[in-house]
């Protein structure tokens, strides 16, 4: 009877040993096909996770283009100073060229309102119509006298009339032709021929007694020698000269007008080009810092993004190492487990 008992016993006892290894193979069983489910989904997560690499390589570029903005912006800087200099030289050249033609129909609006008070007839004098080379104006002053306030028209009281000598005598030796320095007056031509000019004063008391009738010396400081024994020194007051004078100044300051109206508006082109250079430059630069201010957003948001993939790849190392290192003893239990089952 004991035997049978014990017999029972032991039979008892082997049945609740399979059944307790039975229910751990199947614990040990679910186990592991749960770390096997969590790895497949964690090794799927690790393959769609994003390439840090490719990252850090947009990152370096995006890095280079921002250095490449502040590299240009550092440029731009430097042309908007020069744009900003060159304006300024500009401005200031219109300012002088300006005031240099201000300053010049000024002195042509002085002179040509002197010039109009010698005009008190009703009929132009040929003064008006010749040009006396620069300094024989006192010259052909003196030599003609009143006579540059004859007219060339018809209806004046006084007239100049065109006439035509042959044989006409030759100057005194050493004399020159007073014909070759006033232009304008073919009319005139018949007497100033007769007319010589010298240097000197003693030149001048030297060659007057060779004139011959209708002949006459003059200096270019206006003393003058007549043919008739008339002399008068270069100290006596001449209002025509004066006249000359002033018109061949006013018409060498109207020939250089042309020159200061073209400086003036090449200045204020050049200063219109400065303002649209310098324009061009501020807008370029504004762009430019804007451009910066925008990558730089992009750049802090793309190295945020890359640390966070960091980082969640790292976790995503851990996680995976710990569920293959589950993996691993699950399986171990499981074969022991087996392999126990299988000896009893």
């Amino acid at each position: 009877m004991e035997k049978i008992a014990g017999d029972r016993a032991r039979r008892a006892g082997l049945e609740q040993q399979v059944t307790t290894d039975t229910n751990r193979l199947n614990a040990t069983r679910s186990r592991l096909s749960t770390v096997r489910e969590q790895l497949a989904v964690k090794r799927s997560d690790a393959e769609k996770a994003a390439p840090v690499e490719e990252m850090r390589v947009a990152l370096e570029k995006l890095e280079q283009e921002a250095q490449n903005r502040r590299t240009l912006l550092e440029r731009l800087d430097k042309d908007v100073s020069a744009a900003r200099e060159a304006r300024e030289t500009a401005r200031v050249t219109l300012q002088e060229a300006n005031t240099k033609k201000s300053k010049l129909d000024s002195e042509i609006a002085t002179i040509e309102s002197v010039l109009s008070m010698y005009d008190d007839g009703d009929f132009r004098p040929i003064l008006d119509d010749i040009e006396t080379e620069s300094g024989f104006e006192t010259a052909l002053s003196r030599a003609l006298g009143d006579a540059l306030m004859a007219s060339l028209e018809s209806d004046a009281p006084v007239v100049w009339q065109k006439r035509d000598l042959k044989d006409l005598p030759a100057l005194p030796q050493g004399a020159e032709t007073l014909l070759g320095r006033v232009k304008g007056a073919d009319v005139l031509q018949l007497a100033l021929s007769q007319i010589g000019v010298v240097e000197t004063i003693e030149d001048g008391n030297r060659l007057a007694a060779s004139l011959k009738t209708g002949q006459s010396l003059v200096s270019k400081d206006g003393a003058i020698w007549r043919w008739d024994g008339l002399h008068a020194k270069a100290t006596a007051n001449d209002r025509n000269a004066v006249q000359l004078q002033q018109k061949n100044k006013l018409q060498g300051l109207q020939k250089s007008l042309p020159d200061l109206v073209k400086a003036v508006q090449k200045a204020d082109e050049s200063l219109k080009t400065a303002n649209e250079n310098l324009a061009a430059f501020e807008k370029q630069r504004a762009e430019t810092q804007s451009a910066i201010q925008q990558g730089d957003n992009v750049l802090r948001q793309k190295r945020n993004e890359l640390n966070a993939t960091i980082e969640s790849q790292s976790k995503l190392r851990a996680e995976l190492s710990r569920l293959e290192e589950a993996l691993s003893l699950a399986e171990i239990d499981l074969q022991g487990i087996e392999t126990t089952i299988a000896g009893n």
